[in-house]
Protein backbone atom coordinates (compact mmCIF):
# COMPACT_ATOMS: atom_id res chain seq x y z
CA UNK A 1 0.00 0.00 0.00
CA UNK A 2 1.07 3.56 -0.63
CA UNK A 3 -0.54 4.70 2.62
CA UNK A 4 1.88 6.64 4.87
CA UNK A 5 4.03 4.23 6.86
CA UNK A 6 4.74 3.93 10.60
CA UNK A 7 7.19 6.82 10.52
CA UNK A 8 4.47 9.17 9.28
CA UNK A 9 2.02 7.97 11.92
CA UNK A 10 4.53 8.32 14.76
CA UNK A 11 6.21 11.56 13.70
CA UNK A 12 3.36 13.47 12.03
CA UNK A 13 -0.18 12.08 12.32
CA UNK A 14 -0.36 11.00 15.96
CA UNK A 15 1.46 14.01 17.49
CA UNK A 16 -0.64 16.34 15.32
CA UNK A 17 -3.83 14.59 16.48
CA UNK A 18 -2.82 14.93 20.14
CA UNK A 19 -1.99 18.62 19.63
CA UNK A 20 -5.25 19.36 17.79
CA UNK A 21 -7.34 17.49 20.37
CA UNK A 22 -5.66 19.31 23.25
CA UNK A 23 -6.34 22.68 21.58
CA UNK A 24 -10.02 21.81 21.17
CA UNK A 25 -10.28 20.72 24.82
CA UNK A 26 -8.48 23.86 25.97
CA UNK A 27 -10.59 26.30 23.93
CA UNK A 28 -13.50 26.64 26.43
CA UNK A 29 -11.06 27.36 29.27
CA UNK A 30 -9.01 30.07 27.55
CA UNK A 31 -10.74 33.06 29.23
CA UNK A 32 -10.16 31.56 32.69
CA UNK A 33 -6.61 30.50 31.84
CA UNK A 34 -5.76 34.05 30.81
CA UNK A 35 -6.48 35.18 34.39
CA UNK A 36 -4.72 32.27 36.11
CA UNK A 37 -1.17 32.44 37.49
CA UNK A 38 1.51 31.25 35.11
CA UNK A 39 2.30 28.14 37.15
CA UNK A 40 -1.37 27.07 37.26
CA UNK A 41 -1.73 27.75 33.57
CA UNK A 42 1.28 25.61 32.67
CA UNK A 43 0.17 22.76 34.91
CA UNK A 44 -3.35 22.79 33.46
CA UNK A 45 -2.18 22.88 29.84
CA UNK A 46 0.27 20.05 30.47
CA UNK A 47 -2.53 18.04 32.05
CA UNK A 48 -4.82 18.51 29.05
CA UNK A 49 -2.06 17.41 26.67
CA UNK A 50 -1.50 14.34 28.87
CA UNK A 51 -5.23 13.52 28.64
CA UNK A 52 -5.14 13.87 24.84
CA UNK A 53 -2.06 11.65 24.58
CA UNK A 54 -3.71 9.12 26.89
CA UNK A 55 -6.55 8.79 24.38
CA UNK A 56 -4.28 7.34 21.70
CA UNK A 57 -4.69 3.68 22.78
CA UNK A 58 -8.49 4.10 22.67
CA UNK A 59 -8.33 5.47 19.12
CA UNK A 60 -5.85 2.86 17.94
CA UNK A 61 -7.92 -0.04 19.25
CA UNK A 62 -5.35 -0.94 21.89
CA UNK A 63 -7.55 -0.92 24.99
CA UNK A 64 -9.40 -3.86 26.56
CA UNK A 65 -12.85 -2.68 25.50
CA UNK A 66 -15.47 -5.40 24.75
CA UNK A 67 -14.69 -6.32 21.19
CA UNK A 68 -18.22 -7.20 20.14
CA UNK A 69 -21.40 -5.94 21.74
CA UNK A 70 -24.92 -7.35 21.39
CA UNK A 71 -27.69 -4.82 20.70
CA UNK A 72 -31.40 -5.77 20.62
CA UNK A 73 -34.13 -3.59 19.14
CA UNK A 74 -37.85 -4.29 18.78
CA UNK A 75 -39.69 -2.68 15.89
CA UNK A 76 -42.86 -1.13 17.37
CA UNK A 77 -46.36 -1.81 16.10
CA UNK A 78 -48.80 0.90 15.01
CA UNK A 79 -48.38 4.12 17.01
CA UNK A 80 -51.40 6.32 17.67
CA UNK A 81 -51.29 10.09 17.24
CA UNK A 82 -50.92 10.69 20.96
CA UNK A 83 -47.71 8.64 21.03
CA UNK A 84 -46.29 9.83 17.72
CA UNK A 85 -43.58 12.47 17.89
CA UNK A 86 -42.24 14.76 15.19
CA UNK A 87 -38.81 14.62 16.82
CA UNK A 88 -36.73 11.53 17.66
CA UNK A 89 -36.65 10.48 21.29
CA UNK A 90 -33.95 8.42 22.94
CA UNK A 91 -34.98 4.89 23.86
CA UNK A 92 -34.15 3.82 27.40
CA UNK A 93 -33.93 0.33 28.78
CA UNK A 94 -37.30 -1.42 28.64
CA UNK A 95 -38.45 -5.05 28.85
CA UNK A 96 -38.99 -6.78 25.50
CA UNK A 97 -42.59 -6.93 24.26
CA UNK A 98 -44.39 -10.18 24.97
CA UNK A 99 -44.47 -11.21 21.32
CA UNK A 100 -40.65 -11.18 21.19
CA UNK A 101 -40.43 -14.39 23.22
CA UNK A 102 -42.77 -16.29 20.88
CA UNK A 103 -40.89 -17.74 17.87
CA UNK A 104 -44.22 -18.10 16.08
CA UNK A 105 -44.77 -14.34 16.23
CA UNK A 106 -41.24 -12.92 16.13
CA UNK A 107 -38.64 -12.78 13.37
CA UNK A 108 -35.06 -11.81 14.21
CA UNK A 109 -32.60 -10.39 11.68
CA UNK A 110 -28.96 -10.23 12.79
CA UNK A 111 -27.00 -7.31 11.34
CA UNK A 112 -23.38 -6.22 11.67
CA UNK A 113 -22.93 -2.52 10.98
CA UNK A 114 -19.52 -1.03 10.15
CA UNK A 115 -19.42 2.73 9.88
CA UNK A 116 -16.93 5.59 9.62
CA UNK A 117 -13.71 3.55 9.43
CA UNK A 118 -11.85 6.53 7.94
CA UNK A 119 -8.97 4.36 6.68
CA UNK A 120 -5.75 6.25 7.31
CA UNK A 121 -3.27 6.94 10.12
CA UNK A 122 -5.63 6.00 12.97
CA UNK A 123 -7.38 3.06 11.27
CA UNK A 124 -4.99 1.23 8.93
CA UNK A 125 -6.12 -1.39 6.45
CA UNK A 126 -5.19 -4.21 8.83
CA UNK A 127 -7.44 -2.96 11.60
CA UNK A 128 -10.52 -2.70 9.38
CA UNK A 129 -9.78 -6.13 7.92
CA UNK A 130 -9.69 -7.53 11.46
CA UNK A 131 -13.15 -6.08 12.12
CA UNK A 132 -14.45 -7.55 8.86
CA UNK A 133 -13.03 -10.96 9.83
CA UNK A 134 -14.93 -10.68 13.10
CA UNK A 135 -18.11 -9.78 11.26
CA UNK A 136 -17.87 -12.89 9.09
CA UNK A 137 -17.25 -15.08 12.14
CA UNK A 138 -20.55 -13.88 13.64
CA UNK A 139 -22.43 -15.17 10.55
CA UNK A 140 -24.88 -12.24 10.34
CA UNK A 141 -27.91 -12.20 8.07
CA UNK A 142 -26.80 -8.81 6.72
CA UNK A 143 -23.76 -6.54 6.87
CA UNK A 144 -24.38 -2.80 6.56
CA UNK A 145 -21.60 -0.34 5.71
CA UNK A 146 -22.81 3.20 6.39
CA UNK A 147 -20.18 5.45 4.89
CA UNK A 148 -17.08 7.57 5.47
CA UNK A 149 -14.63 4.92 4.35
CA UNK A 150 -11.43 6.87 3.64
CA UNK A 151 -9.34 9.79 4.79
CA UNK A 152 -7.41 12.05 2.43
CA UNK A 153 -4.27 9.97 3.04
CA UNK A 154 -5.98 6.99 1.38
CA UNK A 155 -7.22 8.80 -1.72
CA UNK A 156 -4.08 7.89 -3.67
CA UNK A 157 -4.24 4.22 -2.71
CA UNK A 158 -6.50 2.47 -5.26
CA UNK A 159 -6.95 -0.78 -3.30
CA UNK A 160 -6.88 0.11 0.42
CA UNK A 161 -10.63 -0.15 1.01
CA UNK A 162 -10.95 -3.18 -1.24
CA UNK A 163 -8.21 -5.04 0.66
CA UNK A 164 -9.66 -4.09 4.05
CA UNK A 165 -13.16 -5.33 3.12
CA UNK A 166 -11.94 -8.52 1.39
CA UNK A 167 -13.20 -10.87 4.16
CA UNK A 168 -16.76 -9.68 3.47
CA UNK A 169 -16.60 -11.33 0.04
CA UNK A 170 -17.59 -14.51 1.92
CA UNK A 171 -21.01 -12.92 2.48
CA UNK A 172 -21.45 -11.73 -1.10
CA UNK A 173 -25.03 -10.69 -1.81
CA UNK A 174 -25.70 -9.80 1.83
CA UNK A 175 -23.36 -6.80 2.23
CA UNK A 176 -24.92 -3.40 1.52
CA UNK A 177 -23.54 0.13 1.73
CA UNK A 178 -24.43 3.80 1.50
CA UNK A 179 -22.20 6.87 1.14
CA UNK A 180 -21.13 9.33 3.83
CA UNK A 181 -20.10 12.95 3.58
CA UNK A 182 -16.37 12.21 3.24
CA UNK A 183 -17.10 9.74 0.45
CA UNK A 184 -18.18 12.72 -1.65
CA UNK A 185 -14.48 13.61 -1.88
CA UNK A 186 -13.80 10.54 -4.05
CA UNK A 187 -17.11 8.82 -4.88
CA UNK A 188 -15.84 6.86 -7.89
CA UNK A 189 -12.86 5.48 -5.96
CA UNK A 190 -15.10 4.34 -3.09
CA UNK A 191 -17.78 2.86 -5.36
CA UNK A 192 -15.26 0.91 -7.46
CA UNK A 193 -13.60 -0.67 -4.42
CA UNK A 194 -16.91 -1.56 -2.79
CA UNK A 195 -18.15 -3.31 -5.91
CA UNK A 196 -14.83 -5.15 -6.31
CA UNK A 197 -15.61 -7.18 -3.17
CA UNK A 198 -19.28 -7.69 -4.00
CA UNK A 199 -20.71 -4.92 -1.80
CA UNK A 200 -24.09 -3.65 -3.01
CA UNK A 201 -23.89 0.15 -3.03
CA UNK A 202 -27.30 1.81 -2.73
CA UNK A 203 -27.48 5.52 -3.55
CA UNK A 204 -31.12 6.60 -3.27
CA UNK A 205 -32.08 3.05 -4.20
CA UNK A 206 -34.02 0.16 -2.67
CA UNK A 207 -33.57 -3.58 -2.99
CA UNK A 208 -35.10 -6.76 -1.58
CA UNK A 209 -32.29 -8.99 -0.33
CA UNK A 210 -32.62 -12.66 0.52
CA UNK A 211 -31.09 -13.49 3.91
CA UNK A 212 -31.14 -16.60 6.13
CA UNK A 213 -33.80 -14.83 8.26
CA UNK A 214 -35.99 -14.08 5.23
CA UNK A 215 -36.22 -11.28 2.67
CA UNK A 216 -35.11 -7.87 3.96
CA UNK A 217 -36.02 -4.65 2.18
CA UNK A 218 -33.01 -2.29 2.19
CA UNK A 219 -33.18 1.38 1.20
CA UNK A 220 -29.86 3.22 0.91
CA UNK A 221 -29.88 7.02 0.94
CA UNK A 222 -27.23 9.32 -0.46
CA UNK A 223 -25.55 11.57 2.09
CA UNK A 224 -27.93 14.30 3.21
CA UNK A 225 -26.86 17.36 5.18
CA UNK A 226 -29.48 18.97 7.40
CA UNK A 227 -27.34 21.97 8.35
CA UNK A 228 -28.30 24.55 5.72
CA UNK A 229 -31.11 22.97 3.68
CA UNK A 230 -33.18 20.82 5.99
CA UNK A 231 -36.45 21.20 4.08
CA UNK A 232 -34.76 20.26 0.79
CA UNK A 233 -33.27 17.24 2.54
CA UNK A 234 -36.67 16.11 3.83
CA UNK A 235 -38.26 16.61 0.41
CA UNK A 236 -35.57 14.49 -1.27
CA UNK A 237 -36.09 11.72 1.28
CA UNK A 238 -39.84 11.73 0.62
CA UNK A 239 -39.18 11.33 -3.10
CA UNK A 240 -36.91 8.33 -2.50
CA UNK A 241 -39.36 6.60 -0.15
CA UNK A 242 -42.23 7.23 -2.56
CA UNK A 243 -40.21 5.38 -5.23
CA UNK A 244 -39.49 2.49 -2.87
CA UNK A 245 -42.55 1.72 -0.73
CA UNK A 246 -42.52 -0.89 2.02
CA UNK A 247 -42.35 -4.39 0.57
CA UNK A 248 -45.09 -6.54 2.17
CA UNK A 249 -43.07 -9.71 1.58
CA UNK A 250 -40.10 -8.49 3.65
CA UNK A 251 -39.57 -9.62 7.24
CA UNK A 252 -37.93 -6.25 8.02
CA UNK A 253 -36.98 -2.96 6.40
CA UNK A 254 -33.51 -1.51 6.90
CA UNK A 255 -32.63 2.05 5.88
CA UNK A 256 -28.99 3.07 5.44
CA UNK A 257 -28.67 6.75 6.40
CA UNK A 258 -25.21 8.05 7.22
CA UNK A 259 -26.40 11.21 8.98
CA UNK A 260 -28.81 10.50 11.88
CA UNK A 261 -29.80 14.17 11.85
CA UNK A 262 -32.05 13.30 8.89
CA UNK A 263 -33.79 10.44 10.72
CA UNK A 264 -37.07 12.28 11.15
CA UNK A 265 -37.36 12.49 7.36
CA UNK A 266 -38.21 8.76 7.23
CA UNK A 267 -42.04 8.42 7.00
CA UNK A 268 -43.15 7.59 10.50
CA UNK A 269 -45.46 4.70 9.60
CA UNK A 270 -42.89 2.55 7.74
CA UNK A 271 -41.62 0.56 10.72
CA UNK A 272 -38.03 0.87 9.48
CA UNK A 273 -34.78 0.27 11.32
CA UNK A 274 -32.46 3.10 10.29
CA UNK A 275 -28.71 2.51 10.61
CA UNK A 276 -26.53 5.60 11.01
CA UNK A 277 -23.06 6.73 12.06
CA UNK A 278 -21.48 10.12 11.32
CA UNK A 279 -21.31 11.44 14.92
CA UNK A 280 -18.57 9.02 16.10
CA UNK A 281 -20.66 8.37 19.21
CA UNK A 282 -20.36 11.99 20.30
CA UNK A 283 -16.54 12.04 19.96
CA UNK A 284 -15.94 13.48 23.45
CA UNK A 285 -17.68 12.01 26.47
CA UNK A 286 -17.55 9.87 29.58
CA UNK A 287 -18.64 6.49 28.19
CA UNK A 288 -15.29 4.87 28.91
CA UNK A 289 -15.91 5.52 32.62
CA UNK A 290 -19.46 4.14 32.59
CA UNK A 291 -21.27 7.48 32.39
CA UNK A 292 -23.62 7.82 29.42
CA UNK A 293 -22.83 11.44 28.51
CA UNK A 294 -21.21 13.06 25.48
CA UNK A 295 -20.45 16.60 24.43
CA UNK A 296 -23.12 16.48 21.71
CA UNK A 297 -25.97 15.56 24.03
CA UNK A 298 -26.53 19.00 25.64
CA UNK A 299 -26.63 20.44 22.12
CA UNK A 300 -29.58 18.24 21.20
CA UNK A 301 -27.57 16.35 18.58
CA UNK A 302 -28.13 12.61 18.17
CA UNK A 303 -24.89 11.01 19.36
CA UNK A 304 -25.24 7.24 19.79
CA UNK A 305 -27.73 4.60 20.84
CA UNK A 306 -31.32 3.87 19.79
CA UNK A 307 -33.92 6.52 18.96
CA UNK A 308 -37.59 6.28 17.99
CA UNK A 309 -39.72 8.48 15.77
CA UNK A 310 -43.18 7.10 15.01
CA UNK A 311 -42.79 3.40 14.20
CA UNK A 312 -39.18 3.86 13.09
CA UNK A 313 -36.06 3.14 15.09
CA UNK A 314 -32.67 4.73 14.45
CA UNK A 315 -29.59 2.84 15.66
CA UNK A 316 -26.59 5.18 15.80
CA UNK A 317 -23.34 3.26 15.91
CA UNK A 318 -20.35 4.83 17.73
CA UNK A 319 -18.28 3.97 14.64
CA UNK A 320 -14.74 2.72 14.20
CA UNK A 321 -12.59 5.68 13.20
CA UNK A 322 -12.60 9.43 13.50
CA UNK A 323 -12.01 12.48 11.39
CA UNK A 324 -13.72 15.77 12.12
CA UNK A 325 -13.34 19.47 12.83
CA UNK A 326 -12.06 21.14 9.67
CA UNK A 327 -10.72 17.83 8.34
CA UNK A 328 -8.21 17.40 11.15
CA UNK A 329 -7.97 14.35 13.36
CA UNK A 330 -9.90 14.99 16.54
CA UNK A 331 -9.21 12.00 18.80
CA UNK A 332 -11.96 10.20 20.62
CA UNK A 333 -11.96 11.26 24.24
CA UNK A 334 -13.86 8.84 26.47
CA UNK A 335 -15.97 7.50 23.60
CA UNK A 336 -14.78 4.04 22.49
CA UNK A 337 -15.29 2.65 19.00
CA UNK A 338 -18.07 0.13 18.48
CA UNK A 339 -18.17 -3.37 17.03
CA UNK A 340 -21.61 -4.86 17.54
CA UNK A 341 -24.15 -7.39 16.35
CA UNK A 342 -27.60 -5.83 16.06
CA UNK A 343 -30.59 -8.12 16.63
CA UNK A 344 -33.66 -6.64 14.92
CA UNK A 345 -36.83 -8.23 16.28
CA UNK A 346 -39.99 -7.73 14.23
CA UNK A 347 -43.57 -8.88 14.75
CA UNK A 348 -44.22 -11.56 12.15
CA UNK A 349 -46.87 -10.45 9.67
Amino acid sequence: HRLPGPWYRCVVALPASVHFTALVLLAPTLPALALAPVGVRQFFVAGVYAVAAGCLPLNLGRVPWPRWEEVHVYVPGPVDEAEASAMPRRMGRAPPPRWASDPERCTTVRIVQITDPHIGPLVPVERLREVCDGAVRHCPDLVALTGDFLTAEAHDEPHALQDALQPLAALRGRVVACLGNHDKECPELVARQLRAVGVILLVDQGLLIDTPAGPVHVVGLDYLSTVFAEEDCMAEMRRVFNRFPVDPTAVAEVVLLHNPGAFRGVPQDRGSVVLSGHTHGGQVGLLSWGINWTLLRPLGIIDHGVFQCGRNLCVVNRALGTRSLLGSFMLRVGVPPEHSVLHVHTHRR
